[in-house]
């Protein structure tokens, strides 16, 4: 009887100890897998890259640039800004569905990134080039204003798709949380953009005489 119970007994200690070693075993792999980098270098870089020109936005002086040196009338201007306001409501809702059913060998979101950036930067190129391409014109211009409301429009929709998509992008390049906390840390810097008063050259040259009268 008393072998019996030294069987069971050591048995269950048998049993035990394996189990205490697949546990240990299973925490290793887990560590390993929670420590491992899914991103890599190049990646990493290009993310960098990519985060920091957008901290280099001069879109903080398209107000003084549409009034001063467009010359679009301020009335009309809040009639455009209206409409896009609404269009911003509205293709939130509608694009962020178009996104989330996107199916591609790219994934979901790179596509948007990638092939949006020649049309966002010619739209963009459009948008600062308007005073010449309307130079002597009136502020209550019709083409100037039907420009201007087009392709407030489109680039508005074109950031529209990226910034979901680089906010979706964010939450699958990496299956661990640790992974993409180093990414947000190292791109951390692009909150430390200068402000606007460390920008006087580039809102000297947005100024228009008149201001200098009116001080």
């Amino acid at each position: 009887m008393a072998n019996k119970y030294d069987s069971l007994s050591n048995a269950k200690a048998f049993e035990e100890l394996r189990r205490m070693q697949r546990q240990q075993e299973e925490n290793s792999v887990a560590s390993k897998t929670q420590d491992r980098r899914y991103v890599g270098t190049k990646e990493s870089v290009g993310f960098i890259v990519w985060t920091a020109a957008q901290g280099f936005n001069i879109n903080a002086f398209s107000n003084r640039f549409i009034t001063s040196i467009v010359g679009v009338d301020l009335g009309l201007q809040a009639v455009v800004n209206t409409i896009n306001s609404v269009w911003d409501i509205v293709n939130d809702i509608f694009f962020g569905a178009v996104i989330d059913k996107t199916r591609t060998r790219w994934g979901k979101f790179r596509p948007y990134l990638m092939f949006l950036a020649i049309p966002g930067c010619i739209l963009t190129c459009l948008y600062w080039l308007m005073p010449h391409l309307f130079e002597g014109t009136t502020q209550t211009d019709i083409t100037k204003l039907a420009f201007y409301l087009i392709l407030t429009i489109a680039r508005e929709g074109i950031t529209t798709f990226q910034t979901i998509s680089r906010t979706g992008l964010m939450s699958t390049i990496t299956p661990h949380p640790n992974d993409r906390t180093r990414l947000i840390r190292v791109t951390a810097f692009e909150l430390n953009t200068p402000q606007r008063s460390e920008f006087r050259p580039i809102e000297a040259f947005f100024s228009s005489p008149y201001d200098s009268m009116a001080s």
